[in-house]
């Protein structure tokens, strides 16, 4: 297109940063409460909070699951489902959620990578002196 109009760029005809800046921000922020909700399940035996956990990770997935690349989806699914398996089965889901969790913070970090979340996320190349 450039080739006819050279004064047409990307931007101009991509102009969808507002939108994924919107989707990415509301990624995080369920992702954050998807987490929490696994480390309280980790901690706690109680069925309701593990009822509730199901509830939540079954919500992301019919939710805000869409704004995550379409590669990471399969396993989502599949962490999730151990996960929810193993609760609904009154089994020992308690090494399944840690590796869940472990899943989402690696999730939320690639997350606050995308370039639309630059000024919000400034990146620190890993050199944190925390």
């Amino acid at each position: 297109l450039q080739s006819f109009n050279p004064a047409v760029d990307g931007a101009t005809l991509f102009n969808d940063a507002e939108l994924r800046l919107k989707q990415s921000l509301i990624l995080c922020r369920d992702l954050t409460s998807l987490l929490r909700y696994v480390r309280r399940s980790e901690t706690q035996t109680d069925p309701d909070v593990h009822r509730k956990l199901v509830a939540k990770i079954l919500e992301f997935r019919d939710g805000s699951m869409q704004y995550l690349q379409y590669r990471d989806w399969r396993g989502y699914e599949t962490l999730a489902l151990e996960v929810v398996t193993a609760i609904e089965n009154n089994l020992d889901a308690q090494p399944l959620m840690h590796q869940f969790g472990c899943y989402l913070e690696i999730l939320y970090g690639h997350v606050k990578m995308r370039a639309v979340l630059a000024n919000i996320f400034p990146y620190s190349g890993g050199n944190n002196e925390d």
